[in-house]
């Protein structure tokens, strides 16, 4: 996960400069920064001879928007030879429902590419099951607040059950965010979540702590729910 190293500030959180940096017209060169930063990453940890899994990376609309994404996608690719489904793209909602001609071709080509298209953070914001229909995507990342609202009562499964059944029915995987219970985390498994992510698994780490994690062909607390996929 992205953090500005600040010499003064510290470590800053990129919900305080990512806005920023669109508006200063950052963003793009940030973007293909990180891309960049991720594909070295998983060239490294093959180097290692380690279980390499795919890492998705965000890209702000502004990078869409250039014209530019599918074409430096397949360069890194090329450059570090790296299968293409080891990259994913995570995209917000309002990308692809109000996308242009230029953003409908560079997801179109990533996807030709091999490439998974993700959409973040479902459920935040404006986002309804109304708009499902609209997302023609891989994966729908199903918010955390969905996942918190499962200890709330029926009502939250009942919704959670909606989005998954929806999403299902239009050929895309859905992935929890924010899971950090056993209790969330076995709910999620008999609604039919197909992957999950949070801190019941780990919380964000440098990539050398990444490694130990790599390293371990089971990770509790999966070897007691039959190894429901994680991300």
């Amino acid at each position: 996960m992205l953090r500005w190293h600040h010499p003064e500030l510290g470590l800053i959180h990129p919900l305080d400069f990512i806005d920023v940096a669109e508006g200063a017209g950052l963003i793009i060169g940030i973007d293909q920064t990180v891309i960049q930063k991720v594909a070295m990453q998983l060239d490294d940890w093959r180097g290692c001879g380690l279980r390499v899994v795919p890492v998705s990376v965000n890209i702000s609309p502004y990078q869409l928007q250039s014209g530019t994404t599918a074409a430096f996608f397949e360069k890194i690719v090329k450059q570090y030879q790296l299968p293409t489904h080891w990259l994913e793209v995570e995209v917000t909602e309002s990308a692809v429902v109000d996308r242009s001609m230029v953003v409908s071709s560079e997801l179109n080509a990533l996807r030709k590419q091999g490439v998974r298209l993700m959409i973040d953070d479902f459920g935040a914001g404006y986002s309804s099951l109304a708009q499902l229909h609209r997302l023609d995507v891989d994966v729908l990342k199903v918010d955390q607040a969905f996942t918190h609202a499962l200890a709330e009562g029926s009502e939250g499964e009942i919704v959670y059950r909606a989005v998954v059944s929806m999403a299902v029915a239009l050929d895309m995987q859905v992935v929890a965010e924010g899971v950090e219970t056993l209790a969330q985390l076995n709910l999620l498994k008999n609604i039919g979540c197909h992957e999950i992510q949070g801190h019941i698994i780990s919380p964000a780490l440098p990539a050398k702590e990444i490694e130990q994690l790599l390293q371990k062909t089971i990770m509790p607390p999966f070897d007691q729910l039959n190894q429901l996929p994680i991300v």
